[in-house]
């Protein structure tokens, strides 16, 4: 499913909502994605089992799978990754934050995805050590 063209106005629609939240800069998106694309990422998930994982994260009360194998992934969740790390995208977390320019880095990526207890699907923005370049981490 083509869903730039969702993830786009989303995220397009929403720079002053992000800009003027408190106490920080945020955004909450409902249906950011549409319930079919979750469900069928949900369904095509690996099973703890799988060959999948190459990291097992522990922490005092909890344990992680982790992969940074994102061309190894069920179709469904590739393909979601790499909407999400599309220039398109990018491009528009630009307009939402005010910074850039963001790059895709996945070589960088510490997990592309994460299995915690339910399914869930990791995502997060770190600045770079470079100046002047923040990293989006998408998936």
């Amino acid at each position: 499913m083509e869903l730039l063209p969702i993830i786009r106005s989303n995220l397009n629609k929403s720079a002053e909502s992000y800009r003027s939240a408190e106490p920080y800069p945020h955004i909450v998106i409902d249906n950011f994605l549409p319930v079919s694309v979750l469900e069928t990422v949900i369904e095509a998930f690996p099973r703890p089992d799988s060959d999948i994982w190459n990291e097992r994260i522990k922490e005092a009360y909890q344990v992680k799978l982790a992969s940074n194998n994102v061309d190894g992934a069920p179709p469904p969740i590739r393909d979601l990754m790499y909407q999400l790390n599309s220039a398109t995208v990018l491009k528009s977390l630009e307009t939402l934050t005010g910074e850039g320019p963001l790059i895709s880095d996945p070589s960088s990526m510490a997990a592309v995805f994460i299995r915690l207890n339910a399914a869930g699907i990791f995502r997060s923005t770190q600045i770079s050590p470079n100046p002047g370049i923040s990293r989006y981490f998408g998936g």
